[in-house]
Protein backbone atom coordinates (compact mmCIF):
# COMPACT_ATOMS: atom_id res chain seq x y z
CA UNK A 1 0.00 0.00 0.00
CA UNK A 2 1.42 3.28 -1.03
CA UNK A 3 -0.88 5.86 0.16
CA UNK A 4 -2.26 6.72 -3.80
CA UNK A 5 -4.29 3.23 -4.40
CA UNK A 6 -6.45 1.12 -3.33
CA UNK A 7 -5.15 -2.13 -2.75
CA UNK A 8 -7.08 -5.50 -1.97
CA UNK A 9 -6.54 -7.77 1.48
CA UNK A 10 -7.55 -11.25 0.73
CA UNK A 11 -9.89 -12.36 4.02
CA UNK A 12 -9.09 -15.79 4.43
CA UNK A 13 -12.41 -16.66 6.03
CA UNK A 14 -15.90 -17.25 4.42
CA UNK A 15 -18.91 -14.78 4.67
CA UNK A 16 -18.59 -10.95 4.17
CA UNK A 17 -16.92 -9.05 6.54
CA UNK A 18 -18.49 -5.73 7.63
CA UNK A 19 -17.26 -2.45 9.87
CA UNK A 20 -13.78 -2.25 10.41
CA UNK A 21 -11.98 -0.93 13.49
CA UNK A 22 -7.68 -0.38 14.58
CA UNK A 23 -7.38 -2.65 17.43
CA UNK A 24 -5.12 -0.54 19.34
CA UNK A 25 -1.30 -2.51 17.91
CA UNK A 26 -1.96 -1.26 14.35
CA UNK A 27 -3.90 -4.57 12.93
CA UNK A 28 -7.73 -4.43 12.76
CA UNK A 29 -10.93 -5.96 13.87
CA UNK A 30 -13.84 -6.66 11.57
CA UNK A 31 -17.50 -8.21 12.72
CA UNK A 32 -18.27 -10.65 9.92
CA UNK A 33 -21.60 -12.50 8.81
CA UNK A 34 -21.42 -16.14 7.11
CA UNK A 35 -24.91 -17.48 5.59
CA UNK A 36 -25.13 -21.17 5.92
CA UNK A 37 -27.05 -23.48 3.62
CA UNK A 38 -29.84 -24.32 6.66
CA UNK A 39 -31.23 -20.44 6.10
CA UNK A 40 -29.26 -18.86 9.35
CA UNK A 41 -26.25 -16.85 9.91
CA UNK A 42 -22.97 -17.31 11.84
CA UNK A 43 -20.99 -14.62 12.96
CA UNK A 44 -17.38 -14.19 13.66
CA UNK A 45 -15.11 -11.61 14.86
CA UNK A 46 -12.27 -11.16 12.28
CA UNK A 47 -8.55 -10.10 13.57
CA UNK A 48 -5.61 -9.16 11.05
CA UNK A 49 -2.52 -8.61 13.35
CA UNK A 50 -0.21 -5.61 12.56
CA UNK A 51 2.12 -8.80 10.83
CA UNK A 52 -0.85 -9.35 8.70
CA UNK A 53 -1.75 -12.70 10.40
CA UNK A 54 -5.21 -14.00 10.31
CA UNK A 55 -7.51 -15.27 13.18
CA UNK A 56 -11.38 -15.94 13.77
CA UNK A 57 -13.87 -15.64 16.37
CA UNK A 58 -16.87 -17.30 16.41
CA UNK A 59 -19.47 -15.79 18.29
CA UNK A 60 -22.38 -18.24 19.04
CA UNK A 61 -26.26 -17.75 19.00
CA UNK A 62 -25.74 -14.02 18.52
CA UNK A 63 -26.14 -11.03 16.27
CA UNK A 64 -22.92 -8.47 15.55
CA UNK A 65 -23.77 -5.46 14.14
CA UNK A 66 -21.01 -2.42 15.05
CA UNK A 67 -17.35 -3.15 15.68
CA UNK A 68 -14.85 0.20 17.49
CA UNK A 69 -11.81 0.46 19.47
CA UNK A 70 -11.86 2.26 22.73
CA UNK A 71 -9.94 5.27 21.89
CA UNK A 72 -6.29 5.28 23.61
CA UNK A 73 -6.28 1.57 24.09
CA UNK A 74 -6.16 -2.01 22.87
CA UNK A 75 -10.04 -2.75 23.98
CA UNK A 76 -12.67 -3.20 21.33
CA UNK A 77 -15.77 -3.70 21.45
CA UNK A 78 -19.03 -5.03 19.45
CA UNK A 79 -22.73 -4.42 19.82
CA UNK A 80 -25.72 -6.69 18.75
CA UNK A 81 -28.63 -8.99 19.95
CA UNK A 82 -28.91 -12.33 21.78
CA UNK A 83 -31.87 -14.52 21.42
CA UNK A 84 -34.75 -14.31 24.02
CA UNK A 85 -37.91 -15.72 24.90
CA UNK A 86 -39.66 -12.95 23.18
CA UNK A 87 -37.35 -11.71 20.67
CA UNK A 88 -34.16 -10.40 21.30
CA UNK A 89 -32.02 -8.66 23.70
CA UNK A 90 -29.38 -6.32 23.03
CA UNK A 91 -25.37 -7.22 23.54
CA UNK A 92 -22.14 -5.71 23.95
CA UNK A 93 -19.07 -8.07 23.73
CA UNK A 94 -15.52 -6.73 25.16
CA UNK A 95 -11.81 -7.77 24.04
CA UNK A 96 -9.09 -6.69 25.65
CA UNK A 97 -8.25 -5.06 28.52
CA UNK A 98 -11.46 -2.85 29.80
CA UNK A 99 -10.94 0.68 30.35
Amino acid sequence: MNGTTWTQVTVPYPGLPGEITPDGNGGLWTAAIQPLANGTDQFWMLHMSAAGTWSSYQIQGSWLTDVTQVPGTASVWSVGSVPAKSGWNAAIWAYGPLP
